[in-house]
């Protein structure tokens, strides 16, 4: 491993190991206020607020912590995921308009419910009372 001290665990010593097989050198660490920024549009899908950037990047021990508890608890995080099951909902209802059949995407593009996949080809009706079923 060509720089030991970026590695913090099993996963970057990984993501190290594939690096260097590809000649390749990590990025530099993102600053805090770039952190702040990924962590707010993955989880909310809107950027900070400066006073949410200002609050992360103030405290350095609990600050980053902090800004994530407060966006897991935005109203703004259920509408963000609940917006993409609605979607799929919508899909699959669409699809269901002709004779009531899912033609399922290809294998590497399956869609999961409650761990079981939709299998193609199948009444999705039936598919979802299974999963209820148990």
């Amino acid at each position: 491993m060509s720089d030991s001290s970026w590695s913090r665990g099993g996963i970057d010593r990984w993501v190290m190991a594939r690096l260097d097989a590809e000649g390749l050198k990590p990025s530099r660490a993102a600053d805090c206020a770039t952190l702040a920024r990924r962590v707010s549009l993955d989880l909310i899908g809107l950027p900070p607020t400066l006073a949410q950037v200002d609050a992360a990047c103030a405290d350095a021990a609990n600050g980053y912590q902090r800004l994530v508890d407060t966006l897991l608890a935005s109203p703004r995080f259920g509408e963000r995921w609940a917006a993409m099951w609605l979607d799929l909902v919508l899909q699959l209802e669409s699809a269901l308009e002709g004779d009531g059949v899912v033609n399922a995407a290809p294998e590497e593009e399956r869609v999961f419910l409650r761990g079981e996949p939709l299998r193609p080809r199948l009444d999705l009706r039936l598919q979802v009372q299974r999963v209820l079923d148990g």
